[in-house]
């Protein structure tokens, strides 16, 4: 079972099914993050800017399936806020969530489709990569 998810809020949770799955029914299963494995694509791609909840990856992801989900004037100019150590809100008080403080407009969504599809693509090819090595490893120890 692959279990692909789209929410960081959720990641114990998700973990603790993989868990289950295995303990409880002795099913195979994985959970992908995608955002953690996008991290030296963003790197390259997107130098210098602040990753985040709803910030420069999560954007050009959504922009490399369909540009027209992407308000380009909301992206730039709503409100970003970094998660601070030993602070929790709900609601988070931003809806874009940096991972640290940014520099001015550090952490603004970079709206460049061809960066976007490229970022994409470099992301779906290493989470195809590791479901193989997941894959066939499961086959070894079967």
């Amino acid at each position: 079972m692959v279990l692909l998810n789209g929410h960081g809020g959720q990641s114990s949770e998700v973990g603790e099914v993989v868990a289950r799955l295995w303990n409880e029914k002795r099913a195979y299963a994985v959970a992908i993050e995608w955002w953690g494995m996008a991290l030296k694509a963003s790197a390259e791609i997107y130098p210098g800017t602040v990753s985040g909840h709803a910030g420069v990856e999560e954007t050009a992801m959504i922009l490399a399936i369909d540009p027209k989900l992407v308000d380009g004037s909301r992206a730039r100019t709503v409100r970003r806020a970094p998660r601070r150590d030993g602070v929790r809100t709900r609601p988070f008080p931003a809806s874009i969530i940096l991972d640290r403080p940014e520099a001015k407009d550090e952490g603004a969504p970079v709206l460049d489709e061809s960066k976007a599809r490229e970022f994409f693509k470099r992301v779906t090819d290493e989470v195809e990569t590791v479901l193989r090595e997941v894959f066939a490893g499961w086959e070894e120890i079967r």
